[in-house]
Order: C-alpha cells, then sequence, then structure tokens
C-alpha cells in the first residue's frame, strides 16, 4: 500500500527542510500526521487530544506526542 501512495504522491512531495508545529484535538488515528508523513513534511508533533481508549493506544504506539 505504501508503493501506492509514494507513487500517488510523487509529484506532491514538500521539499524543504522547515519545520511546522502539530497539535490536534479529537485526533482519531492521527489522520493528518499520517497526510504529512505521506506528503514528506517535516513537522513537530506537539500534542494529541482524544478520549477514545483505542485511538490512544493507537497513537501513543505509532506517534510521538
Amino acid at each position: 500500500m505504501k508503493r501506492f501512495f509514494d507513487r500517488l504522491l510523487s509529484d506532491y512531495k514538500v521539499t524543504t527542510s522547515k519545520c511546522i508545529t502539530v497539535g490536534t484535538d479529537c485526533s482519531g488515528i492521527e489522520a493528518p500526521l499520517m497526510a504529512l508523513d505521506l506528503l514528506g513534511v517535516n513537522y513537530r508533533h506537539l500534542f494529541s487530544s482524544e478520549v477514545d481508549k483505542n485511538c490512544m493506544k493507537f497513537i501513543e504506539d505509532n506517534f510521538k506526542p
């Protein structure tokens, strides 16, 4: 699946060293962070806010808030 996204987004890759700071409310499974990863955007994950325990575990396992 990653190859599909790499091919699909190859024209949209960001080529900059600038960094944005991201914090999400009602984070879910952090789709915005996944999108930034796929696009190659350099970001600093400041915080996530979620109440669903399954989503919280997913965020903790896959991101470093």
